[in-house]
């Protein structure tokens, strides 16, 4: 039996919750209007595959920062 990789496993999640992604840096949207000085946000399902790669990406770096800080 495979055990689920964190990036195929946040892959599932941001499918699932179909959460507003910036269009140009993959970080999802919180509580303010932008995130790189960009503005655009769309759900991770409409992204191509290749945003929707880069939105796990981001994630990914995101938690091993902060992972590294602790």
């Amino acid at each position: 039996m495979r055990t689920k990789t964190y990036r195929e496993q946040l892959f599932v999640e941001l499918s699932k919750t179909n959460p507003l992604v910036c269009y140009y840096c993959g970080s999802v949207k919180g509580n303010s209007l932008s995130c790189c000085g960009e503005v655009h946000f769309v759900k991770f399902r409409d992204l191509e595959a290749g945003g929707q790669q880069n939105a796990v990406q981001h994630q990914v770096q995101e938690w091993e920062d902060w992972s590294a800080r602790q």
